[in-house]
């Protein structure tokens, strides 16, 4: 292990998803903000060394980094020990021993990209937070992250003490369950003959047009062929609710907001977030407003003999832009020498 004054500086970090690929340098370890951050298209590259061959080409005045932090949208362990494929991407590899022969990085650190998430909430105020119902979160207490973006991501940032230790999780792969009679007519249409729905089956991105279809068969109506996430969401919040697309888009993100909140409430009763669960992704950005309107936190609370357990536990949604860069530059200032740092 390394300690916080042994990590080498600048270094290059991103949070690395199945769309994007966000990429910034840190200069020195005292928490400093991101600098050059630089958004690329995943699927415009093949791997991740052509990825941050690009970045550096944009960013030129910028030191050489000589060390990497790197969050990646699939399991880490893999990740570390050889060459990986996003699990919503399958064609981008990540190769961390490639990465750093071809550009001479000394230290490197592959973590999930929720766990980067969960060390964000290490840095966070009130301020970064818009608040989903009447409790807000405790930030002095265990948290659980929760995303819908691409994918569905999950992570622990747990209090020890005066210590925060994140747990990242593939918490988006659990079998999704339905509350509700519509909702189990929703659940038997998106199975369509597959032995197991996951929770990020329709509770993210490249999941609501599953979702879309699914609410319309249950409907007994006719879905427009080919919506994509982008489109769902813009007809969803049309004034015009004669229309057909309309009317099943508007359900359809009643119908997200009800499973989410269910299922963030089976997060923090699994994980034992008293201090709260924090939303963040880009499809709860889009949906802000749906969010706030209480079906969410209705089923987050809808636990039997929990609900006064869990109408203790407050619920956000995160304000800010990057915060998966955030936590790692938080966590290799302030806890490198707990991080499994690997060395070339």
């Amino acid at each position: 292990m390394t300690s916080v004054s042994q990590w080498p500086f600048p270094a290059l970090i991103g949070d690395l998803g199945g769309t994007n690929l966000r990429l910034a340098i840190i200069t020195d370890g005292h928490h400093t903000a991101p600098q050059a951050l630089q958004t690329l298209r995943t699927g415009d590259y093949d791997d991740l060394g052509d990825a941050i061959a690009a970045y550096l080409d944009h960013v030129p005045g910028q030191p050489a980094p000589v060390s990497l932090a790197i969050a990646v949208a699939t399991p880490a362990e893999p990740a570390r020990l050889g060459p990986v494929r996003l699990t919503n991407d399958r064609g981008f590899i990540v190769d961390g021993a490639a990465v750093a022969r071809r550009f001479g990085f000394r230290v490197r650190w592959i973590l999930n990209d929720f766990e980067a998430q969960a060390w964000a909430a290490a840095t966070m105020t009130a301020d970064d937070l818009a608040i989903i119902g009447s409790t807000p979160p405790s930030l002095q207490s265990t948290l659980a992250v929760i995303g819908p973006g691409t994918g569905l991501g999950c992570a622990v940032l747990g209090r020890v003490g005066d210590s925060w230790h994140a747990l990242p999780g593939e918490g988006g792969h659990v079998t999704l369950a339905a509350r509700t009679p519509f909702e189990r007519e929703v659940l038997a249409a998106a199975l369509d003959g597959d032995a197991h729905l996951s929770a990020e089956a329709l509770l993210s991105g490249s999941g609501l047009p599953r979702l879309y279809v699914a609410v319309a068969r249950a409907l007994d109506r006719e879905p427009r062929a080919g919506l994509e996430a982008a489109a769902i969401t813009e007809a969803a919040f049309l004034d015009d609710e004669a229309g057909r697309v309309e009317t099943i888009a508007q359900q359809t993100i009643e119908t997200f907001c009800g499973l989410l909140g269910g299922y963030a409430g089976n997060v923090a009763l699994t994980c034992g977030a008293r201090g709260g669960v924090l939303v963040t992704g880009g499809v709860a950005n889009r949906l802000a407003e749906p969010l706030a309107r209480g079906l969410f936190r209705a089923r987050f609370e809808d636990k039997g003999r929990f609900v006064d357990y869990l109408r203790e536990i407050g619920t956000a949604r995160i304000l800010r832009e990057q915060p998966a860069l955030d936590g790692l530059a938080w966590a290799i200032s302030h806890v490198a020498e707990r991080l499994p740092i690997q060395y070339d």
